[in-house]
């Protein structure tokens, strides 16, 4: 796909709106939440967002209606660019928005389970996609329970894949079986979506999405050993199949690893030593935000460099989420005092 004037200008004139990672090294010295919420006002795309945030009697600005009000955010810019792209394109773009949905399942599954557990929670922020939803959000919001929602589910993708992992979730307690089958599902639907378009295309929307499977293989391989204590025999099938760096041999060796210092010994000596710290040891904490910080750098280096027009789509969309959940994650930052130093740790996008 040879990318049409329309369609960079219209990523161009997004891009062009945002804070970008010098700006978000300028909103981390925001005296507090508020004072950050007024330093976004500054980067038009985000004018439309803040509009009404505050605006409501004693209403708070504070880092939740923040995050709230933004959440909408990439996913209508991305619906902003499918009038540019043609129809393989265009499907390809549609099948990245499932990504949305598969958020939108995750929260609902998150709130089911607690409220199983007993806690109370407000109701998650549901993004809706409109005529594009494979899900509509009402559904959603109307589940009862776990084995509700999976039933409502009937005719989508969605339901099998979730009512497969359903017995590994309530044997642990945990929804992360259930997050990891969503997101491999999501993934693999890219992935093979992919796969049908042109060569060019095709070449560098995998390499940011075989990236994106390295680093789930390495979280997951971790949390599932580490933090679940499943076999490797476990991990390995529901680990995606496909990627860009780390081959099948890599992704059993860090599920054989017997412990969290085995674990970071395998990751040193492979092409993703840059998820540890500087003296290569793991921080759990910390190698998730490592991981997004490389995906960050490939979808800034796809967008640079890509002459594609689904080249380009991609890293927009990676690019744009990522500063909406660095801004999140700001917000998070200032709201518990953390300093700038350790703020430059937590943040993905910050410039380094």
């Amino acid at each position: 796909m040879v990318p049409p004037f329309g369609l960079y200008a219209r990523i161009d004139a997004c891009l062009s709106g945002t804070a970008g990672p010098d700006g978000l090294r300028r909103l981390s010295e925001a005296a507090g939440v508020e004072a950050l919420v007024q330093g976004l006002r500054a980067y038009p795309s985000y004018v439309p967002w803040l509009a009404k945030l505050g605006e409501a009697p004693g209403a708070r600005v504070d880092r939740v209606a923040l995050e709230r009000a933004l959440q909408p955010k990439p996913a209508a810019d991305l619906l902003k660019l499918l009038p540019f792209t043609s129809a393989e394109p265009r499907n390809f773009v549609k099948t990245l928005l499932r990504r949305f949905e598969t958020e939108n399942l995750k929260r609902t599954l998150r709130r089911l389970l607690r409220a199983k557990a007993g806690e109370t929670l407000p109701p998650p922020f549901l993004c809706d996609l409109g005529t594009a939803a494979t899900v509509p959000v009402r559904r959603l919001r109307e589940a009862a329970s776990v084995a509700d929602l999976v039933a409502g589910l009937a005719g989508t993708p969605f339901q099998r894949v979730l009512a497969d992992a359903l017995p590994a979730a309530e044997q642990a307690g945990s929804v992360f079986p259930l997050e990891r089958a969503l997101d491999h599902l999501q993934l693999s639907s890219c992935w093979f979506a992919a796969g049908r378009l042109a060569g060019a295309d095709r070449e560098g929307v995998r390499s940011l999405l075989g990236t994106e499977a390295d680093v789930l293989s390495v979280l997951w391989a971790f949390r599932a050993r580490h933090l679940y204590g499943l076999r490797p025999d476990e991990i390995l099938p529901a680990m995606p199949p496909f990627g860009r760096r780390l081959a099948a041999q890599g992704r059993r060796a860090l599920c054989e690893a017997a412990d969290p210092a085995a674990f970071a010994s395998v990751l040193a000596a492979g092409p993703y030593a840059s998820m540890l710290e500087e003296d290569r040891t793991l921080v759990p904490d910390l190698v998730e935000v490592r991981g997004a910080r490389l995906l960050w750098r490939e979808a800034r280096a796809m967008r640079a460099g890509s002459r594609t027009g689904l080249g380009q789509v991609v890293a927009f969309l990676w690019i744009v989420d990522r500063e909406v959940r660095d801004v999140g994650a700001l917000a998070e930052c200032l709201h518990y005092g953390v300093d700038r130093a350790a703020m430059g740790r937590q943040v993905p996008g910050w410039p380094s």
